[in-house]
């Protein structure tokens, strides 16, 4: 009855848990499926995302980015190692991050605004990063909504269904690409 209400309060919904860095933006990214469908549910997910990361990324800029770089630079190690390389190729290691997540969403939002990573670079490589991602959660949100609407029963039967398995091959395919990289 009140779409356009919900679909904002979704968005804010999910900007809220990513700038808190709580857990659970892929249940919200299912939900926004099973609510909205594929389409506007991943629109949705993803501006809800992109958004709160770049408030994240901002807030930390602002509080204590300058400290926090200066310490990341003294320390060496891996967060060194992760600076250096930021710096030196800032777009396709940004677009790995998201990719292929082997650093928690709330470091891959705070690491690059302490580095000095410009805010544009940083809002387009995050959509662009977790767009393929979003996409995949979406859709299987999306086909268990479906099977809900059509006042089934979900069964194992179900994940061998068109609406379910080609989300899950992408979600395979994704979790490959790791080993596709190395």
């Amino acid at each position: 009855a009140h779409y356009a209400l919900t679909s904002l309060a979704f968005i804010a919904v999910y900007m809220l848990v990513v700038v808190t860095s709580l857990p659970g933006a892929i249940f919200l990214t299912l939900t926004g499926g099973f609510l909205f469908g594929i389409f506007p549910g991943f629109l949705y997910s993803l501006v809800g995302a992109t958004v709160g990361a770049v408030a994240l990324f901002i807030a930390a800029r602002m509080g204590f980015g300058r400290e926090m770089a200066a310490r990341m630079q003294a320390s060496g190690g891996t967060i060194g190692t992760l600076q250096a390389a930021l710096r030196d190729n800032e777009w396709s290691v940004l677009l790995t991050i998201r990719l292929i997540p082997a650093i928690p969403f709330f470091l891959a939002n705070l690491i690059p605004a302490f580095v000095g990573v410009m805010l544009s670079t940083f809002a387009i490589t995050t959509a662009l990063g977790i767009l393929p991602a979003d996409l995949i959660y979406t859709a299987l949100g999306a086909s268990l909504g479906g099977i809900f609407a059509r006042g089934e029963v979900p069964s194992l039967d179900t994940l061998f269904r068109p609406e379910f398995i080609w989300p899950l091959v992408g979600l395979g395919l994704l979790a490959m690409l790791p080993i596709a990289v190395l």
